[in-house]
């Protein structure tokens, strides 16, 4: 968006902040932005005018909590916002991408600082007090001309300008207390695609300077990264929680501190596969809503363990680590496609073979005797149909029950009488649910 004079500019900021309006943010309170009045957003336009001059093209962070070219923060607690203005602007053919504070004294706006970089455009911005002294520093990903690379910036702001403290390259990054000390730690993620490594790494920033506090090397096959999360083991320690795309798959990289030295998930050699691995795009979660996040552990069901890999039924595994150990919290036919699951006892799992008819959206559970390797007779099926073309009547004569509609979908499902799983349907009705 290029800003020629003042009221395009006036026009253009109302408009990004109009749109910030509808991004979905943090539900904490300092973390909302608040919506500036009119009044507001002419006075730091003319602030940004006044220090970058008319001639610049608004920014806008591609990820993250934030998505506007212009950012109202009380980075500081004094109940005053600041604002972030993220813009490029070319001199002498040189294209700079720059951050400008503009603050306000409860009358007027002025601009407090600018910083510029060599940048193509901004990935994502995040607010953490890093040195422990209750100001936010502002952390800026800018993404670099002509490559893939990224850079990351951390500026702390006293009031007066803004101050590099430092620069890292990363392919995703997250801030948040890891150590479990006092004091937040800056979390960066790396990918090396030429010599197809990965590492992380886990900064600590005091009033002087910033330091390594470990780093570990990750599984060198991963291409790209899911969007780190902050939790806990299942012991309480806190962890990142890093999902990542490998190959066909996914796995889950943990990380965390054990006597002061950072942890994660082991393999006993490069050459083995991590446990986690999965050919389903399935994250992290809390699956059983206890607070602790769950990681999707995939096994075969046996009844299909000597069956084509096409043919193979893989069981989902609910997971808790400790630190040591992974603990299963609940088993899990994921169907993604039709946008449901069904939780079955570990008991019931092993009685089991299941059937799937894809292009009608029907599975089909069978018996099954691990013993003689036979399947047996049907115990039930669930389907999923179309709200449009769906015909009550037409399902209730086939003896099927409606558990449960979504604005597009019927789910339906079936249980045989006197089978020799004992299942029935209030059973079937308690273990199923919608993926959200």
């Amino acid at each position: 968006m290029k800003v020629g004079k003042g009221l395009r500019i006036f026009a253009a900021i109302l408009c990004v902040f109009m749109l910030s309006s509808c991004t979905e943010f943090d539900n904490s309170a300092k973390s909302l932005l608040r919506a500036p009045r009119q009044e507001e957003i002419y006075h730091i336009q003319k602030a940004l005018e006044a220090s970058a001059g008319s001639d610049i093209t608004l920014k806008y962070p591609t990820s993250g909590e934030y998505r506007s070219a212009f950012i109202l923060k009380d980075i500081n607690g004094d109940s005053k916002d600041e604002a972030f203005a993220f813009y490029s602007k070319t001199v002498e053919d040189a294209v700079t991408m720059n951050i400008n504070v503009i603050t306000s004294n409860g009358e007027t706006w002025q601009s407090k600082g600018n910083s510029n970089i060599v940048a193509g455009g901004i990935e994502k911005v995040v607010f953490c007090d890093l040195d422990g002294d209750g100001v936010e520093e502002i952390i800026v990903g800018w993404t670099v001309f002509g490559t893939v690379d990224k850079q990351l910036a951390v500026y702390s702001f006293d009031g007066e300008g803004l101050k590099k403290r430092a620069g890292e390259k990363y392919s995703d990054f997250i801030c948040g207390n890891l150590t479990g000390d006092e004091k937040n730690e800056l979390i960066v993620l790396g990918i090396n695609a030429t010599d197809k490594s990965a590492v992380a790494k886990v900064f600590s920033l005091n009033e002087k300077s910033i330091s390594e506090l470990g780093a570990v090397q990750l599984d060198g096959g991963i291409t790209s990264f899911y969007t780190p999360v902050l939790s806990k083991l299942s012991n309480s320690k806190p962890a990142v929680y890093v999902d990542a795309v490998k190959g066909v798959g996914t796995i889950t990289e943990i990380l965390w501190f054990e006597n002061e030295t950072l942890r994660h998930l082991d393999r006993e050699n490069e050459a083995e596969e991590s446990v986690t691995f999965r050919t389903t795009l399935a994250t992290v979660k809390d699956f059983n809503s206890d607070g602790i996040l769950d990681v999707p552990l995939s096994e075969i069901l046996k009844s299909t363990a000597d069956l084509e890999e096409i043919d193979k039924v893989y069981v989902t595994n609910w997971s808790n680590f400790d630190g040591k150990n992974f603990k299963t919290v609940a088993s899990a036919f994921m169907n993604y496609s039709d946008g449901y699951y069904l939780t079955i006892s570990p008991q019931m799992l092993d009685k089991l073979y299941l059937a799937r008819k894809t292009e009608s959206r029907l599975r089909i559970f069978y018996s099954y005797d691990l013993k003689t390797e036979t399947q047996g007779d049907e115990v039930f099926r669930i389907m999923a149909i179309d709200k449009a073309t769906y015909n009550e009547e037409t399902y209730k004569t086939q003896a099927y029950e409606n558990i449960y509609e979504t604005d597009k979908l019927v789910y339906l499902i079936r249980v045989q009488k006197d089978n020799p799983i004992g299942m029935t349907s209030e059973i079937l009705r308690s273990s199923f649910g919608v993926l959200k």
